[in-house]
């Protein structure tokens, strides 16, 4: 692969943007576990092209070896274009943050 030229379909989502829309939630989704290795994981099966994959790498290493929990949630995602066909090009957006999290303290609504 080289550049930025990154194609991963998966036609069981329908439409081509649909399809980024779903890698990009499995990519988030396994962020938000904090678990580095599932985010290696992930990036070696769809190999994903994102901007920032190394500081995330190095963020999910620290987590996994910090004694202060930390949460993340994503706060945002928006793609630069719905794209049609596999000709069309479209960037991914997605900003997050993390807070310390103290799981004794964390209480649970119905």
């Amino acid at each position: 692969m080289d550049g930025f030229n990154y194609t991963h379909y998966d036609k069981k989502h329908g439409a081509t943007h649909k399809s980024i829309v779903a890698s990009d939630r499995i990519g988030m989704h396994i962020i938000e576990t904090g678990n580095p290795d599932a985010f290696k994981e992930y990036l070696l099966e769809f190999d994903n092209t994102i901007c920032g994959r190394h500081p995330i790498s190095v963020f999910l290493h620290m987590l996994k070896n910090c004694s202060t929990s930390i949460k993340i949630n994503f706060l945002r995602y928006e793609q630069s274009s719905r794209c049609k066909t596999m000709r069309d090009s479209s960037v991914s957006y997605a900003s997050a943050a993390a807070k310390r999290f103290n799981p004794t303290r964390a209480q649970t609504y119905n």
